[in-house]
């Protein structure tokens, strides 16, 4: 034992569970890190399209909104897709919705588009007042 009566044992015990908890500290950022890294790229226009998208507006009328081409809104939502994961969207669309040029939202898609909407309508309010 020394001074403060701790054995050397006993001190690299302290040692290693400190060292654990650093590590279990780093992998937890490290992973929420990675769950907001999709939110980075994402502008007004972005919360702006996933609004509509939740409001059921097909990508050609997303376009005049935003003044831009339908392609471009196309890109947008590969970038989704990319970002959120493939399940943002339902897979297979059905004829109405090809017709429509509508992309059917997943449960995932769902709830982040409705977020998204929420989003623009808070900044709305509270940012842009007259």
């Amino acid at each position: 034992m020394n001074k403060k009566g701790k054995t050397p044992e006993e001190k690299l015990l302290a040692i290693q569970k400190k060292k654990e908890g650093r590590q279990l500290l780093m992998a937890t950022m490290q992973k929420q890190r990675e769950r907001i890294q999709c939110f980075r790229v994402l502008d007004i226009d972005d919360l702006f399209v996933m609004g509509s998208l939740s409001d059921g507006e097909s990508m050609a009328n997303i376009a005049k909104m935003l003044k831009c081409t339908p392609s471009a809104v196309t890109v947008r939502l590969h970038r989704y897709a990319s970002s959120f994961g493939e399940d943002f969207f339902i897979s297979k669309r059905n004829e109405f919705n090809k017709l429509c040029g509508r992309r059917e939202l997943s449960a995932k898609g769902k709830v982040i588009c409705a977020k998204a909407k929420s989003t623009l309508g808070y900044m709305l309010d509270n940012f842009l007042e007259s």
